[in-house]
């Protein structure tokens, strides 16, 4: 038999054999998701401070991650949608803090962490907590930052579109209230 074909089957045999092997977690990952867990907890004990620390506690302190408030405001953003989707009203605490870190941590980021924490805090103004003032505020803080002005520019237009539709809304009631008196 041909050496060369016996070669190929036989790397292909070990290639198949490596794709069934499970990858498992790094210690770091595991920490993080299990702080993440311990997080959520907290927050739904009604705990906001032991979310915080427990999330600082995980943050990377790597020469490549991003800075630790932007880590934490992100975690907390996800961790609000979560809770929010599970048991609508559960994740207005998580996005209350997010909110309130991203006030607080905004003058010690650079410029693309400040674009992206503003982008996240604008979605979660706007899709969670639905506020659009708020939100807005924060799409614009994005583009003025430029790192997302795409996603930004889509928020913006998403709050444009919905202010439109009520206004509509509105003028279409008032002239049926017009019409029936």
């Amino acid at each position: 038999m041909n050496t060369l074909p016996r070669l190929l089957a036989t790397g292909l045999a070990f290639a198949a054999l490596q794709l069934n092997l499970p990858a498992a977690p790094s210690a770091r990952t595991t920490a993080v998701l299990r702080a993440r867990g311990e997080a959520a907890a907290a927050l739904s004990a009604g705990n906001p401070a032991l979310a915080l620390a427990t999330l600082r506690g995980a943050a990377s302190r790597g020469p490549l991650a991003t800075a630790e408030d932007t880590q934490v405001i992100a975690a907390l953003c996800s961790l609000a949608r979560e809770m929010e989707a599970a048991s609508p009203g559960d994740g207005r605490i998580a996005a209350g803090l997010a909110l309130n870190e991203g006030k607080r941590a905004r003058p010690k980021m650079n410029g693309r962490e400040a674009a992206l924490t503003a982008l996240a805090l604008g979605e979660l103004s706007e899709l969670t907590l639905g506020d659009h003032d708020t939100a807005r505020g924060h799409y614009e803080a994005a583009l003025g930052a430029g790192a997302t002005s795409a996603a930004a520019r889509r928020g913006l237009d998403r709050i444009a579109w919905r202010g439109a539709l009520i206004s509509a809304k509105a003028s279409e009631n008032t002239s049926l209230r017009r019409r029936n008196s």
